[in-house]
């Protein structure tokens, strides 16, 4: 219990390995098992908070112990919990890269060397009385140091025993708080590494702070440009379909090659035909000047033609190719007039197309 108020006291001291063993299992630790294994969200903000917690008490005891001041502890806290929220929330690989920045900050703070020389129980100096666990430790010692001898005839040497007990008793319990003073090679060499290499030092943090970035704004880039996609695909899709139900046909007329011919509401001339199974949908658009290419125009035998608006199949089968209602009267006045035309790859005779045209009011003027 003591070992864990330790863990939240924003007195005393931590020395560098305590720091850094801290910071490791906030940050690792959140990043596995907030975005692996939890699922609530409620969970996740707990989580994240009580890491949280955990390392910026470490961080301000770690900066009194080294002599720095506390907004140091603060700003590293502050990129510490982005990048927790960051790897719980963000579903992304690439949010693996917001733990450098942090990681490197607290690297920053391990190496920094302890102001003076303290004396440390399981890397922390402060009121949280931790000597029970010395004591713990210093009871083990005993009973692996104490000594068996054996006896004759099953007799135990009392006299023995309580004088190896004894000395044990006298064993002072500042033996077992070992001040730990030596230095740790990697803090220094690392302490010394970046006092002589700022340049460095500093475009690391700026490439980490970069990567960090932009693992929050490319996933989010990547989601809105999807989403826009979507979007606008589902709103091109709901046009067509509110064009064609909106698209009053009328006046049909059948023609001798198993071809159609009918009239929109703004008199626009619609040739309609039967084909092979096809997805629904508009095939080619002369506002977009996407789609199939040979549906762009309609091409007579002697050589004249005139360009679609566009054309929709639906029903799986149900062509409809639309024309401006300014090439209406010269689109009829060439059916009744020339031999066959091509559309879409589909060729038509235009045998007895006159007689056909004639028997409609609608068209028999433009016939003519």
């Amino acid at each position: 219990m003591q070992f864990i108020k330790s863990l939240f006291c924003l007195r005393g001291h931590d020395n560098a390995d305590r720091f850094l063993t801290l910071s490791l299992s906030a940050l690792f630790g959140g990043f596995f098992i907030n975005a692996l294994l939890l699922e609530s969200t409620v969970a996740k903000v707990v989580f994240a908070i009580l890491s949280f917690a955990i390392f910026f008490t470490s961080a301000i005891r770690r900066c009194r112990d080294s002599g720095m001041r506390s907004y140091n502890a603060i700003a590293v806290s502050a990129v510490m919990l982005l990048t927790l929220l960051i790897v719980s929330f963000i579903d992304s690989k690439l949010s693996l890269l917001s733990v450098l920045l942090p990681l490197l900050l607290s690297l920053f703070l391990f190496a920094r060397p302890s102001q003076q020389a303290r004396i440390y129980i399981t890397g922390y100096q402060g009121p949280v009385d931790l000597t029970e666990l010395t004591k713990i430790e210093q009871n083990e010692r005993q009973q692996v140091n104490r000594r068996v001898e054996p006896s004759l005839f099953g007799e135990s040497l009392d006299a023995d025993d309580a004088h190896a007990a004894a000395q044990a008793q006298q064993v002072p319990v500042t033996t077992s708080l070992q001040a730990k003073l030596a230095k740790n090679d990697f803090a220094e060499l690392l302490q010394r590494w970046m006092q002589h290499n700022h340049g460095a030092t500093k475009a690391i943090v700026a490439i980490s702070a970069l990567m960090a970035i932009s693992s929050v704004a490319l996933p989010m880039l990547l989601s809105t440009t999807t989403e826009q996609v979507v979007v606008t695909e589902q709103a091109q899709q709901a046009n067509k379909m509110v064009v064609a139900a909106n698209t009053q046909r009328a006046h049909k007329l059948s023609m001798p090659d198993d071809y159609y011919l009918l009239l929109d509401d703004n008199h626009g001339l619609i040739i309609h035909w039967k084909a092979d199974r096809t997805t629904d949908g508009e095939i080619w658009s002369q506002l977009t000047a996407q789609g199939d290419d040979s549906c762009q125009i309609i091409e007579f035998n002697k050589g004249d033609k005139i360009r679609t608006i566009n054309v929709t199949v639906e029903n799986s089968g149900d062509y409809y190719a639309n024309f401006s209602p300014l090439d209406s009267a010269k689109v009829v006045s060439l059916l009744a007039r020339r031999g066959n035309f091509g559309l879409c790859g589909y060729n038509f005779s235009l045998k007895g197309s006159q007689k056909a045209l004639n028997s409609h009011p609608e068209y028999i003027d433009w016939a003519n």
